[in-house]
């Protein structure tokens, strides 16, 4: 709501489409075993944060949110990851369910 009311916000935000229909079927069979649940990428999206701060502050909501589940958490921020294999690049990727 926030981001709707705010035209700046707005104009930053790049919404994304689902997985398409062939490669979802295709994912579960082939890598998932045919188990559907298993699949946590039918849509991708990014945040960008201007400080460290607000990147902890979203990820304090989400993980306390009743409304969510988090799968998985990639921290490739952590000082003990070796950026080397990623050529420099650093990130947080979550996989989330919303469940309510």
């Amino acid at each position: 709501n926030v981001v709707k009311q705010d035209p700046e916000m707005l104009e930053r935000v790049q919404w994304t489409v689902l997985k398409r229909h062939n490669r979802t079927i295709e994912k579960v069979l082939r890598s998932y075993g045919n188990e559907p649940s298993r699949l946590l990428d039918i849509s991708r999206n990014c945040l960008v944060f201007r400080n460290m701060t607000h990147l902890t502050n979203c990820l304090g909501i989400i993980v306390t949110d009743g409304n969510v589940h988090v799968e998985r958490l990639k921290n490739r921020m952590s000082p003990t990851y070796d950026s080397s294999e990623t050529g420099g690049y650093r990130d947080v990727c979550i996989n989330l369910r919303v469940v309510n």
